[in-house]
């Protein structure tokens, strides 16, 4: 069903001119495969798809527009039939250009509201949620899916009220009427309280010492977010709103018990992630995933935005807090170094009555190196400001479990996918749109980078590199290619620089990289976790031309900071001065090096210095430093994964790191032996996956196709999954091959609510019941055909248990002789009145959960 802003996308009053720039702004988005796609979905003729094939890729577009319009597929007043479309296809990223266009040509609702609507779902509880369903004359579906449902509920009724127009941004008397009505005054209060505060019509003004605090803060964040390098050789900096493009962010759904699976739902907008209702939330994004990049977007839009959200933003760089108090780090990261405010002068405003909307940010867990007693701490776990919203960012997995509460909401990014990609380069790089079709063609002409460039550091990265420099090799590994990728800047700089290129030779830039090297691992050596040193220290530390150059090519970057120099009677800072401090342009750089330097300290004193060397890293935080190493070197990567195994609970960063070593050294016995230990278990692969790590989970299993190695059980959770034609493999929606599975016992396939056609269904059952060892079919969360045609495959299903569980409470089996469905337990048939009913209970739960 399509969503209220959908079929309002384009509002009634609009005049046929507006609509006309909306078409073609439409046909802009629309690519050529995405114009075929299109056309076959929305069932055109043979003759129509071949027609619009044959047109130029701009002529492409514009006639597939003219071809929806005169179809019905879009008007000036609806344009959902093609956004559900899309959805199904997962342009996601199209359909929230095409939402933001219809938005922005048509009065758009308060920037409160969103805040309000989620202060609304948390003043509801369930009793009072039923009661206003009645008395709003819902129907008895919505009632009893309302007195169902225990998760969100609040939320729920938030919506179905504001679809009914029961609240809107500019009036909720009928809502407040009926509580009033029903004696809820104190709850009325609060709503009525919640609105206005959201709804204000004018800008949050503030006198005397907040009023100076807020604009000092503004004034640091400009620095902050007008600094902003995409490529590290790039001597002039950009704000981040101009390289700043919507990323897909996910939201874990609430679980009842532990042992309940992960369930993630996309959200909208990212600028959503403000208006979750916890108190703390925690996003996760791998290494180079944008996270830094985000928070300074949400910076930037409180900085500008006359309607703020928040009357306070404060963002800490955990790299630069140290054990500094909450009040100093303010201070001394945040505040413009002419700024006289004191520690504890920051400390009054923000506990004052002036400051009640506060949001803080707490940027790079994974790289804070504060103790357990610190500030930092207590804000995370609620000891301070309970009841202020904090935003937590980190790796996967970086926070400590002992301090992640079941009341934070979990939130992750997801990368960049085509769309995405797109519109990055045409905002920063190029609006040439023959120019982007040649980068887009290069990287999916290399399956390899393809993978590596859904993380944006590394698609930015190379799509810089590559506008410049077309001739792109084609290499085996994430190493080689970040190993090509820093000689190209070396190379990019050095032929402009006034450096004296021609006695720089490769030996010198080999002594001055494991220089770098040695630093980089002593920075990330676990109880440290130094990130950026003192410019000047730095510069005694290594070689001035080894400083001089990296600085120069911008893997090394320098940037002042403030330090304290005078302290009052409380223990407050009260003077600062100005000093320089050197980083590197990222972490996963510093990382890189640091593996340069691990790798020349095995080769000098073999494996058993390797112990030493790494005992103690985390490899939550320090992902890239273990797969550099396995990429670098096949003896290195052969000492490195079997100690990677004994010391480390991390399957994910395993997996990573035998495809790093395959594809870089080939046959390795470390991977071989690696491989029987994980298909002792189970190998899982899982649509939420990121590219690399889905082909690093192929791979495992291709090995163990041909070593012959056995695989207790294989789980795939994968709506999109089919078979390929002559049955050979599975084909999961990036593309990627599930290998023939001759050594499997046991295959789990869960649809996420997929309706399987019988031919589908065929191909997937011939596929997997035809090899010898093969025990147990399983599939979930599916509706499979009632009756299947076993024909020639009855030989090989009798081997085979076939198992099939639509819902959680039953359990079918294919009875081999009839093709027929059994209840497991009790082998009694599944008729097809008893199917039909099944059907339709399915049908009906997954439209409620989903």
């Amino acid at each position: 069903m399509a969503s209220t802003e959908d079929s309002s996308a384009m509002d009634d009053s609009h005049e046929q001119s507006n609509f006309g720039k909306f078409k073609i702004f439409i046909a802009d988005q629309l690519t050529e495969t995405m114009v075929t796609e299109l056309a076959t979905l929305f069932g055109y003729s043979r003759r129509s798809i071949d027609e619009l094939q044959r047109l130029n890729n701009q002529g492409t577009g514009l006639a597939m527009v003219q071809k929806m319009e005169e179809s019905g597929k879009i008007s000036a007043t609806d344009i959902s039939p093609l956004l559900d479309v899309l959805r199904q296809r997962e342009y996601d990223g199209v359909v929230k250009k095409l939402q933001n266009y219809a938005s922005s040509a048509r009065p758009g609702k308060h920037p409160g509201y969103c805040r309000f609507q989620c202060d609304l779902a948390a003043a509801l509880t369930h009793d009072i949620i039923v009661e206003l369903a009645t008395l709003f004359g819902y129907s008895r579906g919505i009632l009893d899916d309302l007195d169902r449902t225990e998760k969100g509920v609040g939320r729920k009724m938030v919506n179905c009220m504001d679809e009914r127009g029961d609240i809107s941004d500019t009036s909720i008397d009928p809502l407040l009427e009926k509580l009033r009505q029903q004696e809820y005054s104190g709850v009325a209060d609060e709503v009525q309280r919640s609105f206005e505060e959201n709804m204000s019509t004018t800008s949050i003004k503030y006198s005397g010492k907040t009023g100076s605090f807020v604009e000092n803060l503004k004034k640091g964040y400009k620095r902050m977010t007008d600094s902003v390098r995409p490529i590290p050789f790039q001597q002039s900096c950009r704000s981040v709103e101009s390289i700043f493009v919507e990323s897909h962010v996910e939201k874990m759904e609430e679980k009842t018990s532990e042992s309940e699976p992960e369930i993630w739902k996309k959200m909208e907008f990212t600028d959503d992630i403000v208006a979750d209702p916890a108190d703390r939330i925690m996003l996760e994004g791998d290494p180079g995933y944008g996270k830094s990049t985000l928070m300074l977007h949400l910076v930037h839009k409180w900085c500008t935005s006359p309607l703020p959200f928040f009357s306070v933003l404060i963002l800490l760089r955990l790299r630069e807090v140290g054990n500094l108090n909450f009040f100093e780090a303010i201070q001394q990261c945040i505040l413009p170094k002419e700024s006289s405010m004191s520690a504890r002068e920051i400390q009054e405003i923000l506990t004052s009555e002036d400051c009640k909307r506060i949001l803080i940010i707490l940027e790079g867990y994974d790289e804070f190196d504060g103790s357990d007693s610190s500030d930092i701490i207590s804000l995370i776990s609620s000891s301070m400001f309970p009841s202020v919203k904090v935003i937590i960012t980190t790796r996967p997995e970086g926070l400590p479990k002992y301090l992640v509460r079941s009341s934070f909401s979990r939130l992750r990014l997801k990368g960049f996918d085509e769309s995405t990609q797109r519109e990055y380069i045409q905002k920063v790089i190029t609006e040439n749109e023959d120019a982007i079709s040649s980068l887009i063609d290069i990287f999916k002409n290399n399956t390899l980078l393809c993978d590596i460039c859904q993380t944006p550091l590394f698609f930015a990265l190379f799509a810089h590199l590559l506008h410049t420099e077309p001739n792109l090799q084609f290499l085996q590994s994430v190493t080689m290619y970040l190993g090509y990728l820093v000689k190209c800047f070396f190379g990019h700089q050095l032929s402009k620089s006034e450096l004296p290129s021609k006695q720089i030779t490769q030996q010198d830039h080999e002594r001055f990289s494991l220089q770098i090297g040695r630093l980089a691992f002593e920075g990330l050596k676990s109880g440290k976790k130094k990130l950026e040193w003192d410019a000047d220290d730095l510069k005694a530390a290594v070689a001035s031309e080894c400083y001089e150059l990296f600085t120069r090519v911008g893997i090394l970057l320098e940037e002042a900071q403030s330090e304290p120099t005078t302290m009052d009677r409380f223990g407050y800072c009260t003077g600062t001065v100005s000093k320089f401090k050197t980083k590197f342009f990222h972490k996963t750089f510093q990382e890189y090096y640091a593996a340069l330097y691990v790798l020349q300290q095995f080769e000098e004193q073999s494996s058993k210095s390797l112990v030493a060397l790494l005992k103690g890293f985390s490899s939550s935080e320090l992902n890239f430093l273990f797969l550099f190493t396995c990429g670098l070197d096949s003896s290195l990567a052969s000492c490195v994964i079997p100690y990677f195994e004994e010391h480390y609970d991390d399957t994910k960063l395993l997996y990573l790191c035998l495809l790093e070593t395959n594809m870089a050294h080939g046959k390795v016995p470390a991977v071989t032996a690696s491989v029987k230990k994980l298909c002792e278990q189970f190998v899982m692969v899982d649509r939420s996956d990121n590219a690399l790590l889905q082909r690093a989970k192929v791979n495992v299993l291709s090995i163990a196709h041909t070593e012959e190695i056995p695989i207790y059980k294989l789980v795939i959770l994968e709506p999109s999954l089919c078979a390929a034609a002559d049955f050979s493999s599975l084909i999961l929606s990036s593309g990627l091959s599930v290998p023939s599975l001759s050594s499997v016992t046991k295959v789990v396939l869960v649809m996420n609510g997929r309706e399987l056609k019988l031919d589908e269904w065929m191909a997937i059952l011939a596929y997997s019941v035809s090899y010898p060892t093969m025990r147990k079919l399983k599939l979930s969360d599916c509706l499979l055909p009632h009756s299947t045609p076993v024909g020639s495959l009855q030989k090989s299903i009798k081997g085979v248990m076939v198992l099939w569980r639509p819902l959680t409470l039953r359990t079918y089996c294919l009875n081999a002789n009839s093709g027929r469905w059994q209840y497991r337990y009790d082998s009694s048939e599944l008729t097809e009145g008893n199917y039909r009913d099944l059907v339709a209970a399915y049908r009906h739960y997954r439209s409620y959960t989903w």
